[in-house]
Protein backbone atom coordinates (compact mmCIF):
# COMPACT_ATOMS: atom_id res chain seq x y z
CA UNK A 1 0.00 0.00 0.00
CA UNK A 2 1.26 3.50 -0.70
CA UNK A 3 4.10 4.69 -2.83
CA UNK A 4 7.06 2.30 -2.89
CA UNK A 5 10.13 4.15 -1.61
CA UNK A 6 13.52 2.67 -2.37
CA UNK A 7 15.60 5.31 -0.60
CA UNK A 8 14.91 8.19 1.78
CA UNK A 9 17.23 11.19 1.87
CA UNK A 10 17.06 13.36 4.98
CA UNK A 11 18.24 16.97 5.11
CA UNK A 12 19.32 18.42 8.43
CA UNK A 13 21.06 21.32 10.07
CA UNK A 14 22.85 21.57 13.43
CA UNK A 15 19.56 20.61 15.14
CA UNK A 16 19.91 17.04 13.96
CA UNK A 17 17.76 15.11 16.47
CA UNK A 18 16.00 12.98 13.83
CA UNK A 19 19.21 12.25 11.92
CA UNK A 20 20.93 11.18 15.15
CA UNK A 21 18.02 8.92 16.03
CA UNK A 22 17.89 7.16 12.67
CA UNK A 23 21.65 6.85 12.24
CA UNK A 24 22.81 6.21 15.83
CA UNK A 25 19.67 5.47 17.86
CA UNK A 26 20.11 8.63 19.95
CA UNK A 27 17.00 10.79 20.42
CA UNK A 28 18.26 13.17 23.08
CA UNK A 29 17.45 16.83 23.19
CA UNK A 30 20.27 19.20 23.98
CA UNK A 31 18.37 22.35 23.14
CA UNK A 32 17.86 24.17 19.87
CA UNK A 33 20.35 26.28 17.97
CA UNK A 34 18.87 29.11 15.93
CA UNK A 35 19.73 28.73 12.24
CA UNK A 36 18.64 30.22 8.91
CA UNK A 37 16.19 27.30 8.55
CA UNK A 38 13.68 27.92 11.37
CA UNK A 39 11.31 25.14 10.31
CA UNK A 40 14.11 22.67 11.04
CA UNK A 41 15.03 24.24 14.38
CA UNK A 42 13.35 21.62 16.58
CA UNK A 43 14.23 19.83 19.80
CA UNK A 44 11.47 17.23 19.50
CA UNK A 45 9.68 16.30 16.28
CA UNK A 46 5.94 17.02 16.45
CA UNK A 47 5.00 13.68 14.87
CA UNK A 48 7.54 11.48 16.64
CA UNK A 49 4.84 9.82 18.77
CA UNK A 50 3.12 8.72 15.55
CA UNK A 51 6.37 7.15 14.36
CA UNK A 52 6.79 5.34 17.70
CA UNK A 53 3.28 3.91 17.42
CA UNK A 54 3.85 2.83 13.82
CA UNK A 55 7.10 1.07 14.72
CA UNK A 56 5.91 -0.54 17.96
CA UNK A 57 2.34 -1.29 16.90
CA UNK A 58 1.32 -1.09 20.55
CA UNK A 59 -0.36 1.81 22.33
CA UNK A 60 0.97 0.87 25.81
CA UNK A 61 4.56 0.76 24.52
CA UNK A 62 4.05 4.04 22.66
CA UNK A 63 2.76 5.69 25.84
CA UNK A 64 5.70 4.35 27.86
CA UNK A 65 8.23 5.57 25.28
CA UNK A 66 6.53 8.97 25.00
CA UNK A 67 6.46 9.38 28.78
CA UNK A 68 10.14 8.40 28.99
CA UNK A 69 10.97 10.97 26.31
CA UNK A 70 8.91 13.65 28.06
CA UNK A 71 10.50 13.06 31.46
CA UNK A 72 14.11 12.49 30.42
CA UNK A 73 14.35 14.23 27.02
CA UNK A 74 16.14 11.08 25.86
CA UNK A 75 15.13 7.95 24.00
CA UNK A 76 17.41 5.18 22.80
CA UNK A 77 16.62 3.00 19.81
CA UNK A 78 15.65 -0.48 20.93
CA UNK A 79 15.33 -3.79 19.12
CA UNK A 80 11.55 -3.55 19.64
CA UNK A 81 11.42 -0.45 17.47
CA UNK A 82 13.61 -1.87 14.73
CA UNK A 83 11.20 -4.72 14.03
CA UNK A 84 8.29 -3.97 11.74
CA UNK A 85 4.97 -5.14 13.27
Amino acid sequence: MGLPVDRLIVATNSNDILHRYFSAGDYSSSGVSETITPSMDIAVSSNFERFLYHMSGELPLTLTLTLTLTLTLTLTLTLTLTLTP
